[in-house]
């Protein structure tokens, strides 16, 4: 399969983690693209409020 060829296991990977890799569950997608907001957001009001 090419897509597990070594040239395209970092992108998937990295795609996957990311939640837009497009053969990934619908359900994968949203749940670790809301984890990553919230991590943004965690991660963002503090240094917000440090200004």
């Amino acid at each position: 399969d090419f897509l597990d060829s070594r040239y395209f296991v970092v992108n998937k990977c990295l795609l996957r983690f990311m939640g837009l890799w497009p053969y990934q569950h619908v359900l994968a997608k949203i749940v670790v693209r809301v984890v990553f907001t919230v991590l943004i957001v965690v991660f963002t009001i503090p240094q917000v409020i440090c200004m």
